[in-house]
């Protein structure tokens, strides 16, 4: 089994709440109890709730494997330096995931703006951040895919290969916000055709969208579209850029567009490809979809 093909059964495992870890080694057991101290503060846990999620560097940490190189208080409990508000809403969640069921699911913990970073930060340490917050595609409304296969290996990278013309709503995670989902890469395979747009709602409820419409270089036209709004207008911009399997499309922080290494779009008014649109922050709503008719994988995403 490959390590995409290992990371989606992994998640599709701890959904249901089966996982046996393999990674448990030696004498120790899932049913262990762990005595950790975070930052100074004692807190009991089984080892299984800490390997739940293989493959992860938290699992690792606590496989038993290590056991012996752990750094240990001097009452012998594993110590852990990391917030102790931090590190238990993490427990807190994988102890809950043993027990969901579809009548009540176990919805990421919720922070304000600045713990919510210290706390991506430290998910991303451990290898957890896209166990909390997984990348949803939601098929959309007006192109759902029929054939096409998607594949989510465990640190977040997305591949998705149709056949037919078909597209998606990215959403960071189900029971978050919308907006918290600002960058990430797209990497084309052999694309027929690809298109990303970010579709946001405004203070006077009005949808936009900006899109960048992609064409391989067997398109003489080269052209890239930016669809400012749901009217007609659009931007072109006509530079030749080489377009083809191996490209990588960049979106940073919701407001810059970058095709290989070429700025394509910035609502920033001092580069010389601004572009006027709704500003993103201001939008209580914002999405991204993108549409696909080939192969591209996604990756390097960045919650905000």
């Amino acid at each position: 089994m490959n390590k995409r093909e290992r990371g989606h059964s992994t998640a599709e495992q701890q959904k249901r709440g089966k996982i046996d870890p393999s990674n448990i080694d030696g004498d120790t057991k899932p049913c262990d109890v762990l005595h950790l101290n975070i930052g100074g503060k004692r807190l009991d846990v089984l080892r299984r709730t800490l390997c739940s999620v293989e493959d992860s560097m938290l699992a690792t940490k606590f496989s038993g494997r290590w056991e012996d190189s752990l750094e240990k208080d001097r009452d012998g409990n594993i110590f852990i330096n990391q917030e102790y508000s931090l590190f238990k809403a993490m427990v807190d969640y994988l102890r809950n995931k043993e027990m969901e069921t579809e009548a009540y699911p176990v919805p990421p913990p919720k922070f304000d703006r600045t713990s919510k970073q210290d706390f991506y930060r430290m998910l991303s340490y451990y290898g957890m951040l896209f166990a909390i917050y997984p990348l949803k595609l939601n098929p959309h409304e007006k192109y759902p895919p029929e054939s096409a296969m998607v594949s989510t290996s465990a640190d977040g990278t997305t591949v998705i290969e149709t056949k037919s013309f078909c597209a998606f709503k990215l959403s960071p995670y189900e029971h978050g916000e919308s907006n918290a989902l600002t960058s990430f890469e797209i990497k084309l395979g052999e694309v027929d055709r690809c298109e990303v747009g970010l579709e946001m709602v405004d203070e006077c409820y009005q949808e936009s969208s900006f899109s960048i419409a992609t064409r391989d270089e067997r398109d003489e036209m080269k052209d890239y579209s930016f669809d400012i709004s749901e009217t007609d207008y659009a931007n072109y911009y006509r530079e030749e850029i080489n377009v083809s399997k191996g490209t990588t499309i960049r979106v940073e922080n919701l407001r810059t567009w970058v095709i290989g290494k070429t700025t394509v779009a910035s609502d920033d008014i001092r580069s010389n490809f601004s572009i006027r649109r709704p500003d993103a922050a201001a939008c209580y709503d914002t999405y991204f979809n993108i549409s696909v008719q080939g192969k591209v994988t996604l990756t390097n995403f960045k919650y905000t």
